[in-house]
């Protein structure tokens, strides 16, 4: 009898946790982190999210660089796991985000990066 009203039961709340789970965000873009930076430009790179923690196929990653006020923000999205925000302000720090989107236009966490541009070189 037991068996019987488990097996009800998984069949009922199956297709409801496997809902849940496809709509709850994927984790974070995973080792996001600095790689070159000029007077002009931050350079950054992170790792794919792996398959067993995304909610879906990733389609793009959305990126976003403000300086510490929130002012002066400029956003872009790319397919690789990598980007160059410019032109930026020299000697200034940035609080960079990135997000993965699937295909169903499902956010991920944010991934949260610091940086500063370098002084103005000097010619």
């Amino acid at each position: 009898m037991w068996s019987v009203m488990w097996e009800v039961l998984l069949h009922v709340l199956q297709p409801l946790f496997a809902h849940i789970l496809a709509l709850a965000p994927a984790i974070a873009p995973p080792s996001l982190q600095l790689a070159s930076a000029t007077s002009i430009s931050i350079r950054f790179k992170w790792k794919e999210i792996p398959c067993h923690q995304r909610n879906g196929r990733i389609g793009q990653y959305v990126t976003r660089g403000c300086k510490l006020d929130g002012t002066e923000c400029i956003s872009n999205s790319t397919e690789t796991t990598e980007m160059e925000l410019y032109p930026l302000i020299p000697d200034t720090t940035y609080r960079i985000s990135v997000n993965a989107v699937n295909i169903n236009r499902q956010y991920s966490q944010l991934a949260i990066l610091i940086a500063r541009t370098s002084l103005l070189e000097r010619t």
